[in-house]
């Protein structure tokens, strides 16, 4: 079985430029813009996820500091 990797927040930084670029640059029926403009939706959502969780972990870090000097 094949693993995948998880893409980085550039390359979907990337696939979301393209996308838009496509919106500009061509001309498209309206179900096709509808289903760009939803994968733009989900992986600004995915970068949006992504950023929380790294705030997240950096607050859990910050608090895991501070209660260990408060015990020392």
């Amino acid at each position: 079985m094949v693993k995948f990797r998880e893409p980085t927040d550039r390359e979907i930084n990337t696939e979301i430029t393209r996308l838009e670029r496509l919106l500009r640059s061509y001309k498209m029926d309206d179900k096709t813009k509808a289903w760009v403009k939803d994968e733009i939706n989900r992986l600004s959502g995915e970068l949006t996820r992504r950023e929380n969780e790294k705030e997240q972990k950096k607050a859990d870090r910050k608090g895991k500091v501070k209660r260990s000097q408060h015990s020392a």
